[in-house]
């Protein structure tokens, strides 16, 4: 059997010290080493973080040996301030734009409230931004957010997937989702765009379960349900949790790779070694069918 290549991208955020700095550098070295196609770098709500992820997008251009996302966020900022930090977030090396809303102050759940000067939809910051970068020599890629279990403050999924339409009419590339850990909720989710109509490309966001409950907390928060037949095995694998956790995100990856999905994005937390394991062994059971 012969599949189409699987592509995997890695999400970090800035390191705050000069241990976490180290850390970092070896998780992208060894990520490129197992060639990841693009790294991706978070952006604080309301440009809390700025100067960080230029500092971290500089270096990973640098670094990473592939194509650098800087995540760029609208809630709380006006037209003009968000317009000038995607510039100084392509100049710092960026060749991608993630362009997420942000979660309001009171919570992701919250409802969100533009700024007066700012933008009242995500279509329309999605379009104001590529309108400016397509003044730029090179091709600048928009990258926008799905929810496979429907966004926290969306009434429905036919809302969400509205959403999601309008935002490839106005001029996005492709979508990365959430972190998910049910893989039929995916493949309901991938469909239900192919009906919709949206034709961008589709990479699935997978996140390892550990520390479990962070990450536990984490999904509850935004959303994502968490399989019960998953959870008694990251609490029945306490004692080889690492192990276990990462054995969970491979036969996800592998489940959605064999209904034709083949590019994935991992949430990191900047932690290495699941992030490697993962990686390493979708890419010997890729080239294997290959």
């Amino acid at each position: 059997m012969t599949t189409a290549p699987v592509r995997i991208s890695y999400e970090i955020f800035p390191a705050r010290n000069p241990a976490s700095t180290t850390t970092l550098d070896d998780l992208m070295t060894s990520m490129a080493n197992q060639g990841a196609n693009l790294v991706s770098v978070t952006f604080g709500a309301g440009g809390s973080s700025t100067e960080h992820s230029l500092d971290t997008v500089r270096h990973a251009a640098r670094t990473a040996e592939c194509s650098v996302a800087a995540h760029l966020t609208c809630v709380g900022q006006s037209r003009s301030e968000v317009l000038a930090t995607a510039e100084r977030l392509l100049d710092a090396g960026a060749s991608d734009l993630v362009l997420l809303r942000g979660d309001p102050p009171t919570g992701i759940d919250a409802a969100y409230r533009p700024h007066p000067a700012g933008f009242a939809t995500t279509a329309a910051f999605v379009r104001a931004i590529r309108d400016r970068v397509d003044q730029r020599p090179n091709r600048v890629r928009i990258v926008v957010s799905g929810y496979p279990e429907v966004h926290p403050s969306s009434p429905s999924l036919d809302h969400d997937l509205d959403l999601l339409a309008a935002k490839e009419s106005a001029g996005a590339d492709s979508i990365t989702t959430q972190m998910s850990f049910d893989a039929e909720a995916v493949l309901r989710y991938r469909d239900a765009l192919q009906r919709r109509g949206v034709g961008i490309p589709l990479s699935i966001g997978v996140m390892p379960l550990i520390p479990f409950d962070r990450i536990a907390s984490m999904a509850g928060k935004c959303g994502t349900r968490i399989p019960p037949h998953l959870l008694e095995q990251a609490v029945n694998g306490t004692s080889q949790h690492a192990e276990v956790a990462t054995r969970i995100a491979i036969e996800f990856i592998e489940h959605l790779r064999r209904e034709g999905i083949t590019q994935f994005h991992l949430y990191t937390l900047n932690r290495r070694d699941p992030a490697v394991a993962i990686i390493s062994q979708i890419r010997e059971l890729s080239e294997a069918l290959t």
